[in-house]
């Protein structure tokens, strides 16, 4: 193969999940995000619209569709890898996905009977407990 000068390989072909070029398919921020449903354990995949009202457009859905209605807009999520779903009635889901070290899942239910779960190694869940008490 023949790249331009200056031009390395990462950028000619780029992530083959999403696409972009600053990345590749192992560290993309889109691969493997948790569903944000409650009660769902299941990941979402990236996908492109077809619809002609928004043809192109990149969104994440439940690998468990149909059964599971998990779905989100890319440019809805306020940053990369992290989902922030506050639709269901007094319920916020946060995920972040491939960071340094590794990954980190945490669900909070709440307002009546405040329930709380993280998943992860210990030094990254260490590492957002600290980020959560700034």
């Amino acid at each position: 193969m023949n790249y331009e000068k200056g031009m390395s390989l990462r950028s000619k072909i780029g992530c083959f999940n999403c696409g972009e070029s600053d990345h590749w398919k192992l560290d993309c921020p889109w691969l493997d995000v948790a569903c944000p449903k409650p009660g769902c354990l299941e990941t979402m995949k990236l996908r492109w619209s077809e619809r002609e009202h928004s043809k192109g457009k990149r969104f994440l859905r439940c690998n468990r569709a149909p059964r599971c209605r998990g779905f989100i807009w890319v440019d809805d999520v306020a940053m990369k890898g992290v989902v922030k779903d506050e639709t269901m009635k007094g319920v916020v889901k946060e995920v972040e996905s491939p960071m340094e070290g590794g990954k980190v899942k945490l669900n909070i239910d709440g307002p009546g009977g405040i329930k709380m779960q993280i998943e992860g190694s210990i030094s990254d869940v260490t590492e957002i407990v600290k980020k959560l008490s700034l």
